[in-house]
């Protein structure tokens, strides 16, 4: 019973244990969205949260004191660089001629395991690869690499240095499942909003337009985000159902006690020690 009643006391403040999460809104670039959308379903321990907290408190604010075209232009420069320097297998460029890269990202796509994030990327590296295909030099540029002839030719130097550029991103799409592709970038989408933060800041700093100095304010309202409380729910029923048939002691326990307790049957006899006691002086008569 009393185990029943202390957890009556402590369950309403357990029951309303929260944790939040900050979630862009839409008038934030497509790319920074789906970043923080994939981001906040990752599985953080509370020190990564922490941290993802307040980077994007600090975004919030540096994009407060910027205008739409320079949040969009340091997104994208930003994410797309970090995507560029990832280390990936460069792997083999003429066997990577014979694939059909519109087709395996169109797998990749229709597994639905990508996050929003990699679904954008790939969606973008998908159109890439759609209008490089589409150019009709590019079955020249893969005839002349299949006979291994050199060309001067500026049209498919530029179809080689394009295509060069994205191949390492399109062989980790090749080698790699969707949920493979998730957790492989994951980790560079932080690189790339810590570099945003920096660059945001380095703009402000840099304008002589943007008068409002770059500080803090705890009780400031996000501007490109909401705060999503996450109410942890207890099924309180359920724990005092399982308790109503626990007992507090085991029954062996319970036993052990109680013997300690209890009165002893047979207590020891009193000894009257005070019949013979000494017979007191008088000394007080002088």
């Amino acid at each position: 019973m009393i185990l029943k009643n202390l957890i009556l006391f402590f369950l309403p403040l357990i029951a309303h244990a929260r944790d939040f999460k900050l979630v862009p809104k839409k008038t934030l670039p497509h790319s920074i969205h789906a970043a923080f959308q994939s981001l906040n379903h990752s599985n953080f321990n509370e020190i990564k949260l922490k941290e993802l907290n307040k980077l994007t408190r600090d975004i919030d604010l540096s994009f407060s004191l910027l205008e739409k075209n320079e949040i969009e232009f340091i997104s994208q420069s930003e994410i797309l660089k970090t995507l560029f320097s990832m280390k990936i297998n460069k792997g083999d460029h003429s066997k990577s001629l014979k694939l059909n890269f519109v087709n395996i990202i169109e797998n990749r796509l229709s597994t639905g395991e990508l996050n929003p994030f990699s679904t954008y990327f790939l969606k973008k590296l998908q159109k890439d690869m759609i209008h490089l295909y589409s150019q009709k030099e590019f079955n020249v540029y893969k005839l002349k690499n299949q006979q291994t002839i050199r060309t001067s030719s500026i049209p498919l130097l530029e179809i080689d240095k394009r295509y060069r550029h994205l191949l390492p991103l399109l062989n980790l799409i090749n080698d790699n499942s969707s949920l493979q592709i998730n957790q492989i970038i994951n980790p560079y989408l932080i690189t790339a909003l810590k570099s945003i933060r920096q660059n945001s800041r380095q703009l402000i700093m840099m304008s002589k337009t943007k008068s409002r100095p770059l500080l803090e304010d705890p009780h400031r309202e996000y501007i490109f985000f909401t705060k999503v409380i996450n109410q942890k729910k207890i099924n309180t029923a359920s724990i005092l159902e399982r308790l109503d048939d626990t007992p507090l002691l085991s029954e062996e326990k319970g036993e052990q006690l109680k013997a300690q307790w209890l009165p002893r049957k047979s207590l020891p006899q009193p000894i009257d020690d005070w019949k013979e006691l000494p017979i007191p002086v008088d000394d007080w008569k002088e």
